[in-house]
C-alpha cells in the first residue's frame, strides 16, 4: 500500500523503533477523531497511514524471519541421527 504522504524509500531506512513511535501516535490520533465524531475524511487518512506503517513492520518481521529460519537449515546437516 502507498500512501501519498510517505516516501517509501524514507520508511524502508527508518529505524523500527521510529514506526512503532509513528505507528502509536497515529492510533492515538485515529482514536481521538473517533471519539470526536470529527470529519471522516481525516479518519480514513489515519487509517490509511496506520496500515502503511502496519505493513511496512509485518514485512521487516516476515523477512528476519526467513532470515532465521535460513540459519537454522545449516544446522540440519551437521547433527546426523540414526
Amino acid at each position: 500500500m502507498h500512501h501519498p504522504l510517505i516516501d517509501p524509500k524514507d520508511l524502508r531506512k527508518m529505524p523500527e523503533e521510529k514506526i512503532q513511535e509513528k505507528l502509536s501516535d497515529l492510533k492515538k490520533r485515529k482514536n481521538m477523531v473517533m471519539r470526536t465524531n470529527a470529519n471522516t475524511d481525516m479518519l480514513q487518512q489515519l487509517e490509511s497511514l496506520v496500515m502503511v506503517y502496519t505493513l511496512e513492520l509485518a514485512d521487516r518481521t516476515a523477512k528476519r524471519l526467513a532470515k532465521q529460519k535460513d540459519k537454522g537449515t545449516d544446522m540440519d546437516d551437521l547433527i546426523n541421527i540414526e
